[in-house]
């Protein structure tokens, strides 16, 4: 009993903190844990005198015996069992110790928290205030042109539902904003609910007969549906009323290219490119134009036009390598597949070319090089190869029937030349 009662005047030390912490699970099971290495148990006895002469100067007799006694012990130290549970009581103690308990000295090290800080902590986390108190003042409230810049940008990087919540604040900011209610009719028609869209736009129609934009919803919808007549028939609308609108006339060359009138879809698409010069779905349209036209060497011009203007668009890049390969360009058309996408899809498309273009041996080359250029399997050039074998062999097999049919009309030719030549007859 004397000897717990020391171990727990031990344990009341500052010191020992760290070693209480690595101790609470051991004493648990009733043991304090035996200090074997030697340089441990040296540690562990300065820091007992030196606590013991800071903190307990009237139990500085029991200094030298007790750590001796005690470390000097290599087997586990079994103690009686209200020492045993007031180890375990200081290895918690310890623990809120090292986590706050000596914050409010001055000449601890660390940075803890000022007198009554940690109660106004704990008031703010009950009401689910933040715990630092900071002065956060509301952003101001956006305006209606702003809301409608950011449902511009949420569509434009595809998230039509954040575009089409923000449309809405915004229309209901300003009800009669121009063009806002056909941004929101243009959102159903990209989710695919062309009916929706149609009633949203015959109820702008209603509202007001000549808003422009209306009729140019009205006419998108048309087109969705394939209606080419009426669709054309509200775009011409739309231009009676304003004739500078750009996008109404591209739609127009849209519609007349569809209906295989490329005259009037170059008109419409030149229009547009001098109300906004160097417009890259403009000029792309219009390179598409020229080549349905079958002017090629006015589809390249264009369509490097377009890729000069910066955009990084795939389709662009793609088309021009179509009206370079109709001037037999093929190698050009690879070097506009490659700035367009990758290694890969590139090879597959010049192969895809070469194919059209009755070239199968070239086309089976390109798509055995898209194969080994891709890092993973390619299942379209994998098909394609199979294609353009196919063709090979059915040239072959042609060819052969041919060699077949021919050589005996060229023997039965060739006898009655010799009948001829033998009696002596000849040609003048």
């Amino acid at each position: 009993m004397n000897r717990n009662r020391q171990v727990l005047k031990l344990l009341a030390s500052a010191p020992l903190r760290a070693t209480l912490l690595a101790s609470g699970r051991a004493a648990a099971f009733g043991k304090f844990p035996p200090l074997r290495s030697l340089l441990l148990r040296q540690r562990v006895l300065t820091a007992v005198r030196r606590s013991v002469s800071v903190f307990h100067p009237a139990e500085a007799q029991w200094v030298p015996a007790l750590p001796e006694n005690l470390l000097a012990t290599r087997g586990p130290v079994f103690l009686h069992k209200s020492a045993r549970m007031a180890l375990v009581l200081f290895s918690v103690l310890g623990v809120v110790w090292e986590l706050g308990g000596c914050a409010g000295k001055q000449d601890s090290p660390r940075v803890g928290f000022a007198k009554g800080a940690y109660r106004q902590i704990l008031d703010r986390q009950q009401h689910g205030m933040p715990i630092e108190a900071r002065d956060v003042r509301p952003l101001p409230a956006l305006s209606a042109e702003e809301h409608e810049r950011l449902g511009d940008h949420h569509v434009r990087h595809g998230n039509l539902m954040l575009g089409f919540a923000e449309y809405n604040r915004a229309l209901r900011m300003e009800p009669g904003r121009c063009g806002l209610a056909y941004k929101i009719g243009l959102l159903f028609l990209k989710k695919g609910f062309t009916e929706d869209a149609a009633r949203h736009f015959e109820a702008m129609v209603d509202r007001d007969p000549t808003d422009t934009w209306a009729h140019v919803g009205m006419g998108q919808v048309h087109l969705a549906l394939g209606d080419l007549i009426l669709a054309a028939a509200e775009f011409r609308q739309a231009l009676a009323i304003d004739p500078s609108l750009w996008k109404v006339h591209n739609l127009l060359g849209v519609v007349y290219d569809r209906r295989e009138l490329h005259g009037d879809a170059v008109a419409h698409y030149q229009a547009a490119l001098q109300l906004r010069p160097d417009e890259p779905a403009v000029l792309n349209n219009l390179g598409m134009s020229y080549y349905a036209a079958g002017r090629y060497e006015d589809a390249v011009r264009v369509l490097r036009q377009a890729v000069q203007t910066g955009a990084k668009v795939t389709r662009i890049h793609n088309n021009l390598a179509l009206a370079l390969a109709k001037l037999d360009r093929f190698h050009e058309g690879l070097l506009a597949f490659q700035r367009g996408g990758d290694e890969a899809r590139a090879l597959n498309n010049l192969g895809m070319l070469y194919l059209e273009a009755g070239k199968p041996y070239n086309a089976a080359y390109y798509f055995e090089k898209a194969l080994h250029a891709s890092p993973v399997y390619y299942p379209r050039a994998h098909e394609n190869l199979k294609r353009a074998r196919l063709v090979i062999a059915q040239g072959r097999s042609a060819r052969e029937q041919a060699d077949i049919l021919i050589k005996p009309a060229s023997i039965r030719s060739r006898a009655p030349r010799a009948s001829l030549s033998a009696s002596g007859a000849t040609r003048r």
